[in-house]
């Protein structure tokens, strides 16, 4: 198969190569998973029958990354020892760790203990759509988890919500709502849990009241009704913040974060306005409005 980049990004499939053309092997399909369960191959992505029990440590990792939990000095190694010593199995387990349970895998001292446990602190005030991420639903992944905290507001919400509910969702529809309905019934034991540890499920975590999109601003949504997509690293008052981060500050005010720039776009917020990337080209060729970072801030901050 011939595969070129489409786009900025995105690999696109543009051609076969004829096995006899380059001596390769005929494919054969994999029937277990990389390892040893049995595949379901029913849909379109062919996935383990063990689900996340297959892959903890996976998870785990994914759940500690910097556009989830960001759980500072947890690095693969970290959390591959806590795995195989049973101290974490889940995304709730992470909030019941103890110095002790840190300082038992090897070479890990008192002082990055207490780093990972100030982290872990921290992360009970996120905003409900890094929580969301961090449990792993199946079909749906950072910007989904945003769009659901967003759509619903609160992890009990989005618990009661029907198939019907969640098929209305912007980007998920029938198929994949009753296999995320299905995920958060499993889940709940663990929802519950992190409920129980004091993490924040009500959808205002890391806001305060007195920030943009915090509790005292529910009137004062000034991204309501628009569509932002990003692109590059952002400078001046958004300098330090990551894609993500800015993502979640445009949910926060009311908009909804877009991954490319179409017609329905309302604008782009770059800093590369100029520099003839894809999308500014794009939305060039749309008519699209560009932003810079600093006057984001100063029309909507």
């Amino acid at each position: 198969m011939v595969v070129c980049r489409a786009g900025e990004v995105i690999p696109e499939l543009v051609g076969r190569v004829d096995d006899e053309a380059d001596g390769s092997a005929p494919f054969v399909p994999p029937t277990l998973c990389p390892r040893g369960h049995d595949l379901d191959r029913s849909g379109l992505i062919w996935r383990c029958t063990t689900g996340r029990a297959c892959a903890i440590g996976a998870g785990i990792r994914y759940a500690v990354s910097r556009d989830c939990l960001d759980i500072d000095g947890m690095g693969e190694v970290i959390v591959d020892a806590l795995v195989a010593s049973g101290a974490v199995n889940d995304v709730a387990d992470l909030f019941e760790l103890t110095a002790s349970k840190l300082m038992a895998v090897e070479r890990l001292g008192e002082a990055n203990a207490a780093k990972i446990l100030e982290g872990i602190e921290r992360a009970k005030t996120l905003p409900l759509g890094r929580i969301i991420a961090a449990l792993g639903i199946k079909g749906t992944g950072r910007s989904m988890s945003r769009r659901l905290a967003s759509h619903f507001g609160s992890m009990a919400a989005l618990q009661a919500a029907s198939i019907d509910e969640l098929a209305g969702v912007d980007g998920i529809g029938p198929v994949k709502a009753p296999a995320i309905v299905d995920e958060l019934a499993a889940l709940a034991p663990v929802i519950d849990r992190l409920e129980t540890i004091g993490v924040d499920l009500g959808g205002t975590g890391g806001v305060a009241s007195d920030e943009p999109g915090g509790p005292g601003h529910a009137a004062e949504r000034p991204l309501a009704g628009l569509a932002v997509c990003v692109t590059g690293a952002m400078t001046g008052p958004l300098a330090s913040l990551s894609r993500d981060e800015v993502n979640e500050l445009i949910e926060r005010l009311g908009g909804r974060a877009s991954s490319s720039v179409s017609t329905k776009t309302s604008f782009l917020l770059t800093a590369d306005g100029d520099s003839g990337t894809g999308k500014a080209k794009k939305a060039a060729e749309l008519g699209v409005e560009v932003v810079s970072p600093e006057t984001f801030a100063e029309r909507y901050l």
